[in-house]
């Protein structure tokens, strides 16, 4: 998801709601390319060269925040990294430091006095884990996240990528929810119990009125709520979100609480153009109500 500071905003009156972006813009779509191509184009390297070629596409364009928040989602949803290290690389630095410590002061060139060069612990540590000196030195710190390698990259589509962005933001924005409301109507039997599993498995604090045949009201608790003030809180909501989307009709409105004090609402439905990257897990009781679920979708 995306943190804070690369939500962006724009108000109307008591509302506010994300700036969404044109999933179907040609520039966005390059952009969106270009960053899917960088990831693929690093695998095998570390996060920091990532981030010099990202920094580098940046360059000085005035959507860096859309670049960001794009970059982010692919590095957190998309991007698997590994500490690539022959050895544990806190041995490493164990078995470096002892010698160090042992033979100091290392030198880099010897002398009568100080026989000891930093070649020399490298290459006693290399011997004692059977590596090589270059090993030694890349597995030090290779437990430092900028030096984390990226080993795999599950390469998304571009329109894929900006529909993500797109829910993104809207999750973005119920890290400072009040309270969130819900009215979901003409879904399914098993979309409700879907939902309501979603809501137990989030333990979000939660009021629910209503039956099958006329809809539901649900209330829940937000994260800055006299209730709740909790960041984790929040996170579970907006992580919520995207099982919202799977409902068929549906609406929401979230009270957000403005840092400068200020409440705004936060309006949401089915009819938004926001897509769910959730998978879809509806089980059904019985054949009849499969049967009517297949019927119903027609």
């Amino acid at each position: 998801m995306l943190t804070s500071d690369l939500l962006l905003t724009r108000s109307r009156g008591p509302y506010i709601e994300p700036r969404y972006v044109d999933v179907e813009d040609p520039a966005l779509i390059d952009l969106a390319q270009a960053l899917i191509d960088i990831h693929a184009a690093h695998q095998g390297k570390t996060r920091r060269e990532l981030q010099q070629a990202l920094d580098l596409l940046a360059g000085d364009r005035t959507d860096y925040r859309i670049q960001r928040g794009l970059a982010k989602l692919l590095c957190d949803h998309y991007c698997e990294f590994h500490v690539a290290s022959p050895q544990p690389p806190e041995e490493l630095r164990h078995a470096v430091f002892t010698l160090a410590r042992a033979h100091h002061p290392v030198v880099r060139e010897t002398s009568l006095i100080y026989p000891v060069k930093r070649e020399d612990l490298l290459d006693q540590v290399a011997l004692k884990h059977q590596i090589s000196r270059e090993d030694v030195l890349a597995g030090l710190y290779a437990d430092l996240p900028e030096n984390h390698q990226l080993a795999t990259f599950a390469a998304p589509s571009p329109n894929e990528l900006l529909l993500r962005y797109n829910v993104a933001l809207a999750q973005a924005m119920l890290y400072r929810c009040e309270v969130l409301r819900l009215s979901v109507y003409r879904n399914l039997p098993v979309r409700y119990k879907q939902l309501f599993k979603f809501i137990k498995f989030y333990r979000l604090i939660h009021t629910i009125e209503g039956d099958v045949d006329a809809g539901y009201e649900i209330g829940l608790d937000g994260p800055v709520s006299m209730f709740r003030h909790s960041q984790k809180y929040g996170l579970q909501m907006a992580i919520f979100l995207p099982a919202l989307l799977l409902c068929t009709r549906w609406s929401m409105q979230a009270d957000i609480l403005r840092k400068d004090g200020r409440r705004q609402h936060f309006v949401l439905d089915d009819q938004s153009g926001l897509v769910s990257h959730y998978k879809d897990q509806t089980l059904y009781d019985s054949l009849l109500e499969e049967t009517f679920a297949a019927r119903f979708t027609k």
